[in-house]
């Protein structure tokens, strides 16, 4: 008489809001995971790395805002009114006029008496004279730029161009974050899954080891991204990169071992 051997209930392959979520809560299920095709992946690392990019550029922007803003509008408010006809400049504040940040002079407004009186000091500094801008940096070098055209400046008009600057900042710092880490990310994917699929013998395959590193970049970024947010608040976080590594290798490495011990791969 025979008896027919009742295969266990497959398990429902998850879906790609669920592998999203359980890369970062869910590491004994990464095999699980990798049974999802290489697309899915791979769009799995386009929304991470998209994610991860627009919390990093919110939290730099957030850095700026507290540190940098009130240093701009404070200098901005100090600005003279400076009009520039037919390359020549005057203003109608008493001069030389000392323009200072926090207490040192960084440039100075003399329409009168020759530049050169304020460049042979040994800081760097930025003179507007008559009919030139000139300027000397950190290593002594001069430079001089003649004027031209027609133009004003002032503290309203300098105040509508931090305007303009804080209004692109977040998607600038986005782009500026997607560009280095789409290309970063996808080089430490690639280095990892390969260093694993030599080690591993081919066994499983590139394309599951490339699956199981995308999966554990989630927790890897996220470690990066509480660095990154420590950072911004002065707290230096020791040994950081290796922590990162150690992440993206150990999970990767641990869900292939299981896969690879597993009576269902062949």
């Amino acid at each position: 008489m025979e008896y027919e051997t009742q295969s266990p209930n497959p398990v429902p392959e998850r879906s790609f809001l669920q592998t999203f979520i359980g890369s970062f809560v869910s590491f004994k299920d990464y095999p699980l995971f990798a049974e999802r095709s290489v697309g899915s992946a791979f769009g799995h690392f386009a929304v991470l790395v998209t994610l991860v990019c627009s919390l990093y550029a919110v939290l730099a922007t957030q850095w700026l805002n507290v540190h940098v803003d009130p240093h701009l509008w404070s200098t901005a408010q100090s600005v003279p009114e400076i009009q520039i006809q037919d390359g020549v400049a005057s203003s109608p504040v008493q001069q030389p006029y000392y323009f200072k940040i926090e207490g040192e002079t960084i440039a100075v407004i003399d329409t009168k008496n020759d530049p050169k009186v304020y460049l042979e000091g040994e800081t760097p500094i930025l003179v507007l004279s008559e009919r030139h801008v000139s300027s000397k940096d950190a290593q002594g070098k001069i430079e001089a730029y003649e004027l031209d055209g027609n133009f004003e400046i002032n503290a309203a008009k300098i105040q509508g161009w931090i305007l303009a600057v804080e209004s692109w900042t977040l998607p600038v710092l986005f782009v500026l974050a997607a560009m280095w880490q789409f290309a970063w990310k996808a080089i430490q994917v690639l280095f990892v899954a390969t260093v694993l699929t030599l080690v591993h013998q081919s066994r499983p395959s590139f394309s599951t080891h490339l699956r199981l590193t995308i999966y554990a970049l989630g927790p890897a970024m996220a470690w990066g991204l509480l660095v990154f947010g420590a950072k911004t608040v002065g707290v230096f976080i020791p040994l950081a990169g290796f922590v990162f590594w150690g992440i993206l290798f150990g999970l990767s490495a641990g869900a292939a071992a299981r896969i690879k011990n597993s009576p269902k791969h062949h």
